[in-house]
């Protein structure tokens, strides 16, 4: 069930049942909340079989609440659960993980009657046992037969926005740990999904002391579902994350494909960058943007930029520490032939928006004011900087120019992501550019910046 005027989560045509319902009785979808109603769609398509009905169920458990689940965890086999409990949100602070550890304690033993639950088919006739075509089998199956490993299977779910998807933590009945997988159920995130698979297939041979990348264990197709799994990277915890550690790690990933210079507005990156923006759906946000792209090349006419490679979604929550190492997962906009900084850039305003709770707008002029310092480790502190072995180090007002050239280019890079997506379309939070980024590069714009 979608809300009228939003892209479907998942494309037409997908068998389903009746949505799963809070044990106890509970009500109709019409009631619940969005990320309930998304919620009832994963299980209702992820665990159904063509034409047949479930013989039994087992009871899930939902957290933080029933009205906003992020994580659905099977009440059985109680190892599993513990399992998927102590490995949830590796990024997580001590608190949390104290938290997190005590809740798998519970789980292990018992202690979760208290918690909002859901049903969810686990057992089927034996005549569809055996069956020879996988989209006759529900996904949990499905991943089963192709890993040959029975599993078990918590459900993340996360805010409306486009590219969300169905991500399962898998462990075994026994409660060791496989691996995560991601479901690209309509256009956007299928092409994610095998972005992400083709990614790591290409960090596979990356030999780094900084990063730790996820192995593919499988990918397929499940009925319409590009599926993907890959082995969970969550290395103990040894403390919190250092800057120069993150720069390191991030500098690391820039260079996979080696470093270069190109000169605004010449080079490739600007003219793939352009030729995006011009294919933008037409409307008044995309040539807003477009027309600060024009603004921003001519300003920075005779500039130079350094480009690498990038993560593309480096924050935060997407990683977590082990020592100097930076175990790194979520890989789908993985990019060679961007700006230096991106990764750091991107990290900075989330970390802003998310833990700082600042205001988009406030948060994205930050961005740009503050670049010559977020960017300086970066752009001239490592030994081995392109910008360095291009001859003299720039001095410290062109490296600023750089700098703020460099996020003003992060920025209408993200707001040319977001409109691409539809991001305003699917209800995200940040989807409406004319609310925060726009205002932010056009007063940057006006400031001479």
């Amino acid at each position: 069930m979608t809300t009228a005027g939003n892209p479907a989560p998942f494309d037409k045509g997908s068998t389903r049942f009746d949505p799963p319902r809070p044990s106890g009785g509970g009500s109709n979808r019409t009631t619940l909340s969005g990320r309930r109603i998304y919620l009832a769609e994963v299980l209702d398509t992820l665990w159904s079989r063509p034409g047949v009905r479930p013989t039994a169920t087992v009871k899930h458990f939902m957290l933080p609440s029933a009205k906003t689940p992020t994580l659905v965890v099977p009440t059985r086999p109680r190892r599993a659960a513990a399992a998927m409990l102590r490995s949830y949100k590796p990024s997580a602070g001590p608190v949390m993980r104290t938290g997190l550890a005590v809740l798998a304690l519970g789980a292990r033993l018992g202690l979760t009657n208290a918690l909002p639950r859901v049903e969810v088919p686990s057992e089927w006739p034996t005549t569809t046992d055996a069956a020879s075509d996988p989209a006759d089998l529900d996904l949990l199956a499905y991943l089963s037969e192709s890993l040959g490993l029975p599993l078990c299977a918590a459900v993340y779910t996360s805010p409306a926005r486009a590219n969300r998807k169905p991500i399962l933590h898998l462990v075994t009945p026994e409660g060791d740990e496989v691996g995560y997988a991601k479901v690209g159920t309509n256009e956007l995130t299928r092409e994610l999904v095998r972005r992400e698979a083709d990614n790591l297939g290409r960090l596979a041979v990356l030999r780094s002391r900084r990063v730790l990348v996820p192995t593919v264990l499988y990918r397929g197709r499940w009925r319409d579902a590009e599926v993907l799994v890959q082995r969970a990277v969550n290395p103990p915890r040894t403390g919190s994350i250092q800057t120069s550690d993150l720069h390191a790690a991030m500098y690391e990933v820039a260079g996979i494909n080696g470093f270069e210079t190109e000169l605004i507005p010449d080079g490739d990156y600007v003219t793939r960058l352009r030729r995006r923006v011009a294919a933008l759906p037409s409307g008044r946000p995309a040539g807003r943007l477009a027309a600060v792209l024009d603004s921003l090349l001519e300003d920075g006419t005779g500039q130079r930029l350094c480009i690498g490679a990038w993560h593309g979604d480096w924050t935060r929550w997407n990683m977590a520490a082990h020592g100097a190492t930076l175990a790194v997962w979520d890989w789908e906009r993985f990019e060679i032939g961007v700006p230096l900084g991106f990764d750091a850039l991107h990290h900075r305003i989330q970390g802003q928006l998310v833990t700082n709770a600042m205001t988009p707008l406030h948060a994205a002029r930050q961005l740009v004011d503050e670049a010559p310092t977020t960017l300086s480790d970066l752009l001239d502190g490592h030994s081995s900087s392109p910008i360095r072995h291009e001859g003299t180090s720039p001095g410290r007002r062109a490296l600023a120019e750089m700098a703020h050239l460099t996020a003003r280019l992060y920025l209408v890079e993200i707001g040319t992501r977001y409109l691409a997506d539809r991001q305003e379309e699917a209800g995200a939070r940040l989807g409406d550019l004319t609310t925060w980024l726009l205002p932010a590069l056009e007063s940057q714009q006006d400031s001479g910046l």
